[in-house]
């Protein structure tokens, strides 16, 4: 009688101790979903991120004497305008022959990119 009664009692604690068990898979399954989420929104971010650090550049005004940073696409051109003073800028560091290739003549503001 005494064996029966203890393993009424045994099974009662195994099956909550299983029930608990369950809840905490249930949990951790639950936080492994939004950690997987979490990392891919990541990811994205990052390579939204690294996109747009690659089309920043910037450009000396030499009007207003400052330089200014803009997010641009070479497909765009060469060619921005200053945010202060609205003055035409040269970008031409995006460009293809920077260097001392660079045929920008700043007397007749001409480039054989425009």
């Amino acid at each position: 009688m005494i064996k029966k009664v203890e393993n009424i009692i045994l099974k009662k604690r195994l099956r909550k101790r299983s029930e608990k068990l369950k809840r905490q898979n249930e949990r951790i399954r639950r936080r492994e979903t939004e950690n997987r989420n979490l990392k891919n929104n990541m990811r994205r971010t990052a390579q939204e991120l690294e996109d747009i650090k690659d089309s920043l550049t910037t450009g000396f005004c030499p009007y207003c004497e400052t330089h200014n940073m803009f997010s641009w696409d070479s497909e765009w051109g060469l060619v921005s305008y200053c945010p202060r003073c609205g003055a035409r800028v040269m970008l031409c560091q995006m460009c293809d022959k920077s260097g001392s290739r660079c045929d920008y003549d700043a007397r007749l503001d001409i480039c054989s990119e425009m």
